[in-house]
């Protein structure tokens, strides 16, 4: 997915869950838009290995107050640490 057709995704669904419960984003749907749409571009550059449903995305942005939508050790920085390590661990291997 494109992170254009990610945020269109993203601001659709936030105000269609507001509209349904009246409840209100802690920041606002464009902003929550903007970091899905950055966690799908941090998905296609290789910056993570997979990209959670928007539903979990929500869900955790109503639950952390609008200040992620990864769960805690999910993040795109997260993915980046493993990612290095396995490359570390493959490549001393392969020295051996």
């Amino acid at each position: 997915m494109t992170p254009e057709h990610a945020k269109m995704q993203g601001l659709t669904y936030a105000w269609g869950r507001e509209d349904a419960s009246r409840a209100v984003t802690p920041v606002s749907a464009y902003t929550f838009a903007e970091a899905f749409a950055q966690g799908w571009a941090d998905f296609n550059d290789g910056k993570r290995n997979s990209m959670i449903p928007l539903r979990d995305a929500y869900d955790t942005w109503q639950a952390t107050q609008g200040t992620a939508i990864f769960k805690p050790g999910d993040s795109s920085a997260d993915h980046a640490a493993r990612n290095a390590e396995w490359r570390r661990i493959r490549t001393i291997g392969e020295q051996s």
